[in-house]
């Protein structure tokens, strides 16, 4: 089963059911693919959590990876990543073998005590000022 949609954030508990309809409860995998839109320069703070395996790109650089079985157990990490203001392409796998199935992305901002939201921050495609949406009046 072939799902394919757009997630404006990704913080999913699925606990003993599949990530979408006609996806089973166990044995599946999950790719996002998308942009990144770092808001300035500096460090930003990647965090997983994730049951079973996960593993987060920038580009072609592997920041987080934890491909395997967790059973009961969660796996968290965190990578600091120095980032330029602007679009970076991101892509984040995760695979469920049995059990619970969960994975959260953070993203920190240094400076900020807040993570980015998410939902403001991550695009499938990258979006020029003049494609953005503007306010309602």
């Amino acid at each position: 089963q072939i799902t394919d949609r757009v997630d404006r954030t990704i913080d999913f508990d699925w606990q003993n059911s599949g990530p979408a309809p006609g996806v089973p409860r166990d044995r599946f995998s999950v790719r996002w693919e998308g942009y990144l839109k770092a808001p300035r320069t500096g460090t930003y703070t990647f965090f997983l959590a994730a049951n079973d395996g996960c593993r987060l790109r920038l580009g072609q650089t592997l920041v987080l990876q934890n491909w395997r079985d967790m059973r009961y157990q969660n796996w968290y990490g965190s990578k600091d990543v120095q980032l330029e203001v602007g679009w970076h392409r991101i892509s984040i796998e995760h695979y469920d073998a049995r059990g619970g199935a969960r994975i959260i992305l953070r993203i920190g901002v240094e400076g900020e005590a807040q993570p980015l939201p998410l939902a403001e921050h991550l695009f499938h495609k990258p979006v020029q000022a003049k494609d953005a949406p503007r306010p309602a009046k």
